[in-house]
């Protein structure tokens, strides 16, 4: 069972850390339910905490909040703490934490994995953020674009936004391995020599899940070679099998799942297709740059501050099944043209580091600790 880019980032950074010799202490809503992130979390050999109020919970009631918020004080207090870290894969979690610890003014950097572009705050919950941030909360985002959205919704500067950057997990050989090559296409029954359009992701509204099949359709009729494999799972699985069975394209298109390692699947590959509508700072996109994949992607937010079109990718207009099919179209008949975008993606790709991801933390950490 994988688990998403929020807890991978975590993960990683808590890992890093470590090695730098940081004394850290987690508590985390989802390890009690996940075992691959349970066992993960274990791994890193830190002292865990229970999460002390109910995950995901919608915090609309004044008093529910007000007991969270309760929760949240007496395990603070009972933590030696400096600085608290929250890795959030959605905003607007975590509020009860974040009022205790303005309560107790402990200083907390709140890094959002993804920021809608339709983000909105009541002024009651900007003038909350406001309120906390002046008793020690620093707001992060993973990416530029993502961090100008978190901004514009709450009416700070962006410059009280920080930016920390994700990271490659997957840490690629220099040569592909070309036993897993094989043991992927063969588990997912690719048909050989195929010309494999991959995608990854959660199959949901956000990942453009159902702008890819209408695509895949007249892709597969003008060149029968081209196999398209989603990997990841989601809410919106049995849509797109419901696409797949009314195009036909059942032979022509896999869903893999989840999987614990996705390399493989991306050494596989001849493209990497990325139709989301938007993103934080997309960890795929990272690992395909950094593999030499080439890649056609939507010019959507968080996909812009990785990708340049003509630079290191094709971009098609975000939600536009005729321009994804029209690059994607052009992309597969000029594979070298491809190939030199990819080249230049892996250098680009240098800098997203996962010690790099830390050293930026670090700076963020010891500059909150010098204003307190």
């Amino acid at each position: 069972m994988a688990f998403g880019g929020a807890e991978r980032m975590a993960i990683c950074l808590i890992t890093q850390l470590v090695e730098r010799g940081h004394r850290l202490q987690l508590t985390s809503p989802v390890h009690a339910d996940n075992p691959s992130l349970n066992a993960e979390l274990h791994g890193c050999k830190i002292p865990i905490h229970a999460w002390p109020s109910t995950p995901g919970q919608k915090l609309r009631d004044l008093g529910q909040l007000s007991l969270n918020v309760f929760k949240w004080l007496r395990l603070l207090r009972q933590v030696d703490v400096d600085i608290i870290h929250v890795n959030t894969p959605w905003p607007n979690l975590a509020l009860d934490l974040l009022i205790a610890a303005a309560m107790l003014k402990l200083p907390v950097l709140m890094l959002h994995q993804l920021v809608p572009p339709d983000q909105a705050y009541s002024q009651q919950t900007q003038k909350l953020y406001h309120w906390m941030h002046e008793r020690g909360l620093q707001l992060a985002a993973v990416s530029n674009s993502n961090a100008e959205v978190l901004a514009h919704s709450l009416r700070l500067d962006t410059e009280q936004i920080q930016v920390i950057e994700n990271a490659a997990v997957s840490q690629a050989e220099s040569q592909s391995d070309a036993q897993a090559i094989q043991t992927f296409t063969h588990n997912h029954h690719i048909p050989p020599n195929s010309i494999i359009v991959l995608c990854i992701g959660r199959i949901s509204d956000q990942k453009g899940y159902d702008l890819v099949a209408p695509a895949a359709y007249h892709i597969t009729r003008i060149n029968p070679k081209v196999h398209f494999v989603w990997v990841g799972d989601g809410p919106d699985r049995s849509k797109l099998e419901t696409q797949l069975e009314n195009y036909k394209l059942k032979e022509r298109f896999t869903i893999t799942g989840w999987l614990s390692e996705p390399l493989p699947a991306l050494q596989s590959a001849d493209l990497l297709l990325f139709p989301s509508r938007y993103e934080g700072l997309p960890i795929s996109i990272i690992e395909a740059m950094q593999i030499g994949l080439p890649i056609v992607a939507a010019d959507c937010n968080g996909v812009s501050d990785l990708l340049s079109a003509g630079h290191n990718a094709r971009l098609f207009r975000s939600q536009d099944t005729c321009d994804l099919m029209e690059n994607l179209r052009s992309a597969i008949a000029d594979p070298n043209s491809m190939r030199a975008l990819a080249k230049q993606a892996q250098i680009d790709a240098e800098q997203y580091s996962l010690s790099r991801m830390a050293d930026q933390a670090e700076q963020f950490y010891e500059r909150m600790l010098n204003e307190r």
